[in-house]
């Protein structure tokens, strides 16, 4: 459904490396990327939301993560101050110049397939195509 959402959108990209049940660290994932000759002139930016800050200490080799590519916080509490006190000096003079406000929409997926489940319009909500495929295979 990932490929089906995206597929007008050609700066996009499903990758499947992922997709496994062994772990999975973003490190390894965003190393991996790198590394393709097909991404050799390609900088990636790790986008990240305000709350995986007060366990950024604790990700496999996050030194390594934030020294190598850079950090974006996208800030969910447009109205609130961002609560950084649990954040190392350290981690945060590499991300703090990388924190910015985001609009949250109130939509979840969980609200996406009770509406489905309940027969209402989603085509607001779900990309056309991924809408056809929930319905050709009768999942929700």
């Amino acid at each position: 459904m990932t490929q089906l959402a995206i597929e007008q959108e050609p700066a996009f990209k499903v990758i499947l490396n992922e997709s496994t049940e062994k772990k999975i660290f973003t490190y390894n994932t965003l190393l991996e990327l790198q590394n393709d000759e097909a991404n050799k002139n390609i900088s990636f930016t790790l986008l990240l939301s305000e709350d995986l800050l007060e366990k950024l200490h604790t990700w496999h080799n996050i030194d390594l993560l934030i020294n190598k590519f850079e950090l974006f916080i996208a800030s969910r509490k447009c109205h609130k101050k961002l609560d950084i006190s649990s954040i190392s000096k350290y981690h945060l003079s590499k991300i703090k110049g990388a924190i910015c406000p985001i609009r949250t929409l109130e939509i979840s997926s969980r609200d996406i397939r009770d509406r489905l489940k309940k027969k209402l319009c989603c085509t607001h909500l779900v990309p056309g195509k991924v809408l056809d495929y929930i319905y050709e295979n009768e999942l929700y």
